[in-house]
């Protein structure tokens, strides 16, 4: 019961800023379960590292365990690399090391994180062609492209986060090379979608209109 009192203390203090909508964008956007679920376990996670609070780093870790995705399985073409970014990268398995890290003896807290991680390690994830994620550094003012192939007459979402340190816009692209859809908000938290009227290869592109690197996360379903 403590459990679940914490958490939705926590879901509280967030969910003000959490799902208001950018002031350019209307309310009847589709917004999929996935993408509410991305933001709130990115905003947790946050929270957690900052605050240094294990639960919310565990909270953020059961949010990511459910969404069922494999990796992208390629790297994004880039015009400069870069290997560093102000907050770590934000996997499940990650989020439980540095969780079970601060709650030391806590074992009610280690408890929760073993039950997390059972869970997480039990899923069955998507077959090939089934949804995907990308986790990446993208540097000032630079740009990511991925090449996927989304199934023609089947809706495919294409959800990006960041770590709120930029301005990151998103973009994507069908086999011609024709811009499809953007979603070009004033933050880095983006989402689109898209019915594909034949099989074929997609391109999605993330641009960072900022001067700082930010970390990401991509998710294709």
């Amino acid at each position: 019961m403590k459990r679940v009192l914490l958490s939705l203390v926590i879901f509280t203090m967030i969910a003000g800023s959490l799902f208001a909508l950018p002031a350019d964008k209307p309310e009847s956007d589709p917004i999929s379960d996935d993408l509410m679920a991305l933001q709130t376990a990115n905003m947790l996670a946050r929270y957690g590292y900052r605050v240094q609070s294990a639960s919310a780093l565990i909270g953020a870790a059961e949010i990511l365990a459910r969404i069922r995705v494999q990796p992208m399985g390629v790297q994004p073409e880039r015009t400069q690399q870069v290997t560093t970014a102000d907050t770590p990268e934000f996997t499940v398995t990650n989020l439980l090391a540095d969780a079970r890290r601060l709650a030391g003896r806590n074992r009610q807290l280690t408890s929760w994180a073993n039950d997390v991680e059972r869970a997480y390690n039990t899923v069955t994830r998507g077959p090939v062609g089934g949804p995907r994620f990308s986790n990446g550094i993208i540097g000032g003012l630079d740009s990511h492209t991925y090449h996927i192939q989304l199934r023609g007459g089947a809706r495919s979402d294409v959800t990006l986060v960041g770590n709120g340190v930029s301005d990151l816009d998103l973009f994507l692209f069908d086999g011609a090379g024709r811009l499809v859809i953007a979603s070009q908000g004033w933050d880095d938290v983006e989402s689109v979608w898209v019915v594909p009227a034949r099989t074929e290869v997609f391109t999605i592109v993330v641009r960072n209109f900022g001067r700082n690197n930010n970390r990401y996360q991509l998710f294709v379903d």
